[in-house]
């Protein structure tokens, strides 16, 4: 019995130094998230306000974040608003992006962008996995 409870306090001890672990880490990939907002968000800015989508369109949703990117269709658009549609076997979601927005408004670094600002942003981030 004394070695169950031994053996139980030891893998409790584990869990707690496993979860401290676990929340410096996340507090660590907080920091780097809002420095790579203020680095992306103002690069992402200035390029959404330019682009004119349309119904249909192929377009990129981009998580700098998590390094990744998937294709996804434009669905809907106004002035200053797209919303688009990703589709991964049996499953589909939306994805919506502020085209005229300001750095007060970005909450995470990531988007959804026309194919040619993708192009350009996965040269300048070699290791944003995704493909057209």
């Amino acid at each position: 019995m004394k070695n169950k409870l031994e053996k139980i306090a030891q893998l409790q001890e584990k869990i707690v130094n496993l979860n401290d672990q676990y929340a410096a880490i996340q507090k660590e990939v907080d920091s780097i998230e809002k420095q790579m907002l203020r680095v992306v968000a103002p690069l992402l800015i200035e390029n959404l306000k330019k682009w004119q989508p349309y119904i249909g369109e192929k377009a990129m949703n981009i998580s700098f974040l998590d390094g990744i990117a998937f294709p996804v269709k434009v669905v809907e658009f106004t002035d200053s608003f797209v919303k688009a549609k990703g589709t991964s076997g049996y499953n589909s979601a939306l994805y919506s992006c502020q085209l005229k927005s300001k750095l007060k408004d970005w909450e995470a670094p990531s988007a959804l962008v026309p194919i040619t600002l993708f192009e350009q942003l996965k040269s300048l981030f070699p290791k944003l996995k995704g493909n057209l």
